[in-house]
């Protein structure tokens, strides 16, 4: 009997450090993907908002020293390109900031905070056939719940302002390994020297924000996204053809870290 006493405490000691040992290394992951987070933030700034305000002020400065020279009209229309620009950085950062938390991914369940994404995407864009099959939706692990979301929500914003499309398709897919979310547009497609990320980079570097930009920018930040959560990434696309991305990840062991999110409503 009394070894039988003495084995209680030592079972219950035995099940508050694997309690202690599983809250520690969620909080680990939590705090490395906050560190992840701040880190893209601080580069998509200094990608974006940064070489903006850089671009408007060299436009400002020209603009001053045409108006020494008395050239008006060139003066005027380098303000009204510095305007521009920066309100194209007030759009980023607003964008930024709304990036930084998914409200929905707070309040409702990752299911239910994906399926309200597409609905409201599909009724504010009725010119664009909104599918989806998404088998997997259930099964998607808590640490890529908010890597998906904002790749989803890049993914068809940038449908919506560049692509030209009239038809998306979305796969949500899970094997024993293998998490796959693939996304496909009937859109204009991608001219080939702008599907690398050397010629990504490299239009970050120019002052001037044209379409093809901001276009790069949002491949670039959606990559990003997978890549630091350890995902690969595909995209295939013929100019005139449409654009299909996919976004591979490696699920980790099942374990009590990595199941599905549960939240109460």
């Amino acid at each position: 009997m009394r070894r039988i006493e003495r084995s209680v405490p030592s079972t219950r000691a035995a099940y508050t450090n694997a309690t202690i040992t599983n809250a520690s290394t969620t909080a680990d992951e939590a705090q490395i993907l906050i560190e992840q987070e701040r880190n893209r933030i601080a580069r998509d700034l200094h990608d974006s908002v940064v070489q903006q305000i850089v671009a408007a002020l060299q436009r400002l400065e020209m603009a001053q020293r045409l108006l020494e020279q008395q050239h008006y009209q060139d003066a005027q229309h380098e303000i009204k390109q510095s305007s521009a620009i920066l309100n194209e950085s007030i759009q980023e950062l607003r964008n930024c900031i709304a990036a930084l938390l998914p409200t929905r991914l707070q309040q409702h369940s990752f299911a239910d905070a994906l399926t309200t994404l597409l609905r409201e995407y599909a009724h504010n864009h009725p010119q664009i056939e909104l599918k989806h099959v998404l088998s997997a939706l259930n099964d998607v692990p808590t640490y890529l719940e908010i890597p998906i979301y904002w790749l989803l929500q890049e993914a068809l914003n940038n449908i919506h302002k560049h692509a030209q499309a009239t038809r998306v398709t979305i796969h949500l897919t899970c094997d024993t390994t293998i998490l796959t979310i693939t996304i496909h547009d009937n859109g204009r497609g991608l001219p080939e020297q702008q599907q690398s990320i050397d010629s990504m980079n490299n239009s970050r570097q120019k002052g001037d924000k044209t379409t093809e930009q901001e276009n790069h920018l949002g491949l670039h930040t959606m990559r990003s996204r997978v890549e630091e959560q350890g995902g690969t990434w595909q995209i295939q696309s013929q100019k005139g053809s449409g654009t299909t991305l996919q976004a591979r990840f490696r699920l980790h062991p099942p374990n009590s870290d990595s199941s599905t999110r549960k939240k109460t409503h």
